[in-house]
């Protein structure tokens, strides 16, 4: 009786690259948890007057509309995480817990600003941030002129 002893080497297991999958969504699915009241607030403040910040409504759709495209055109190249993501994602969180002590809305608005370009960096990586760097930056546009 002989015992055989493999001779490749076991394949790791398929849940690294679900749980790889599935990450993105859930950070969404708790960005939108987190920002709900903002976004709310932003579209109150967009919506009072055509003449008062109505130009904000606009710039959302144009900013993914414009990260679609650098996106759409980087589509073969691989994903290269940057720890830079982190910093601007605490960074924008400290100022959005800032924001819930003083109820002004507008740091917490502004905080999306950081928040979104902090989770590009983890999840697209360093090429396609920069990339999207204009469409991004372009974010800026839609918070409200203070009254």
């Amino acid at each position: 009786m002989s015992i055989e002893v493999p001779t490749s080497t076991p394949t790791p297991p398929a849940a690294s690259q679900s749980s790889s999958q599935w990450l993105p969504w859930l950070a969404l699915a708790l960005l939108v948890a987190v920002y709900a009241p903002t976004v709310a607030w932003l579209v109150d403040r967009w919506t009072i007057s055509v003449w008062q910040n109505a130009h904000g409504l606009l710039i959302p759709p144009v900013v993914a509309w414009f990260c679609w495209q650098e996106l759409k055109r980087l589509e073969g190249r691989p994903l290269d995480p940057s720890p830079v993501g982190f910093v601007l994602l605490v960074v924008g969180l400290i100022v959005h817990v800032v924001d819930t002590g003083l109820n002004t809305q507008l740091l917490s608005a502004a905080s999306i600003v950081l928040v979104i370009p902090g989770l590009c960096f983890l999840f697209l990586g360093w090429t396609r941030t920069v990339a999207m760097a204009f469409p991004l930056a372009f974010l800026a546009f839609m918070l409200p002129i203070p009254l």
